[in-house]
């Protein structure tokens, strides 16, 4: 219903315990709150990031350092 994690958290705890430690894998992006929350709420998973972020992150990580190099040359 929501993000927060009042809903997240609620919508969840609806499953039984058992239910919810049969979970195998949690895929999530980069936000730090979702693992976290996956962590309390799934005992027995694996967190999983998705790649689109991971590769995201890789890309931005290498323009950043490619502006930063050509910042060097005069034009």
């Amino acid at each position: 219903p929501g993000k927060s994690s009042y809903d997240i958290e609620k919508f969840f705890n609806g499953f039984s315990l058992d239910q919810r430690a049969r979970v195998k894998t949690v895929t999530t992006d980069l936000n730090a709150y979702y693992s976290s929350v996956a962590e309390r709420l799934f005992p027995n998973t694996e967190i999983i990031i998705d790649r689109f972020h991971i590769i995201k992150m890789i890309n931005q990580a290498f323009n950043h350092e490619r502006v930063k190099k050509m910042k060097l040359f005069t034009k």
